[in-house]
């Protein structure tokens, strides 16, 4: 994910949260990141919503 100045991201780390925020308001669950020794996940599982 690259930083999107028209939606405000100042940052590549800025336009992980606000994506990981967008799917959150969209009922995804995030459940599990992993953490290779660096200050920002690199992997991210999402659990999908469930639909009635």
């Amino acid at each position: 994910m690259k930083r999107d100045r028209s939606k405000g991201d100042e940052d590549d780390h800025d336009a992980r949260c606000r994506f990981i925020a967008e799917l959150g308001m969209g009922g995804w669950e995030m459940v599990s990141a992993a953490y290779p020794g660096n200050r920002d996940p690199v992997v991210l599982w999402f659990k999908r919503p469930i639909e009635n």
